[in-house]
């Protein structure tokens, strides 16, 4: 959710209290992610489609690295505002990325990522605006960069009953209106697609989180010629940046599935989720 002091002006947008409720939620859910994420140890933080989120300053700690990643006119923008606002950002690296191309990965690893260590990345309310093939691509050029320890935080479209399709209209329509057009609308079927052909595996969460379209995922280890996905080869097939180093080489043959078990906060986000040697999702 942006951060009002450093959005003021951008637009009359007033969510409906449902909306509301689902920001609210949203909020909390990437907040436990982050909050997990640092009590775990996880010392590099990234935001895609940052916006003007105000993430990383509100959870900013010694020793913790963020980076926030979006268009450049919009990244300007933003750290115009926090200079005249007084807001100190010294802390986090602004990544200027058009998500629409390609080689996300190697500017993260420009603008400081480092790909041999675990990182929390954080995708909030992103995928609605982008197509899908755009949204494989990032979730590939991501999986890149992850290790053992690395998580994806990411928010896909809630599941709605037919009859609330009106809830949709409405929202494409008021984002339509201020720039933002809605270019796709993911059920959880299609998310499990897109991060298998990205080589993610989902990590349980809440059924409550499920339903709104909050997704958890770790990188899922198998060799990749080997996956198989409806018959053909996957497509968003993970590779190695040059100097990346802690590199999980996978399970050996016949070994059985890791179980894991991951928290965030003070109570447990994900539970134990189980992955086969050769599947990107269970």
């Amino acid at each position: 959710m942006p951060d009002r002091s450093v959005a003021a002006g951008l637009g009359d947008f007033e969510p409906s209290e449902r909306m509301g409720r689902y920001l609210a939620g949203r909020t909390r859910f990437f907040d436990r992610a982050v909050i997990g994420a640092i009590e775990r140890g996880v010392a590099q933080l990234v935001v895609i489609g940052a916006g003007y989120d105000g993430r990383s300053l509100r959870y900013a700690r010694p020793g913790a690295a963020w980076f926030e990643v979006d268009h450049p006119e919009t990244q300007a923008d933003k750290r115009a505002r926090l200079r005249r606002l007084g807001i100190d950002a010294a802390r986090v690296a602004f990544v200027g990325f058009d998500l629409r191309e390609q080689g996300l990965a190697r500017a993260l690893v420009a603008a400081g990522v480092e790909p041999g260590a675990p990182a929390q990345l954080l995708c909030e309310g992103v995928a609605v605006y982008l197509e899908p093939a755009v949204l494989q691509t990032m979730l590939a050029e991501l999986r890149a960069l992850a290790t053992p320890g690395t998580r994806l935080a990411m928010s896909a479209s809630a599941a709605l009953p037919a009859a609330e399709a009106a809830v949709r209209e409405r929202f494409a329509a008021t984002v339509g209106a201020v720039g933002e057009p809605v270019r796709s609308w993911l059920d959880a079927d299609a998310v499990t697609r897109l991060l298998h052909q990205a080589h993610w595996r989902r990590v349980e969460v809440s059924e409550r989180s499920a339903r709104a379209g909050f997704v958890v995922a770790a990188p899922a280890w198998h060799p990749v010629n080997e996956c198989v996905l409806d018959g053909e080869a996957s497509a968003g097939a993970a590779t190695r940046l040059p100097g990346s180093r802690g590199r999980d080489p996978g399970p050996r043959p016949g070994a059985r599935p890791r179980r894991e078990t991951t928290r965030a906060g003070s109570g447990p986000m994900e539970r134990a989720a189980t992955s086969c040697p050769c599947r990107a999702v269970p």
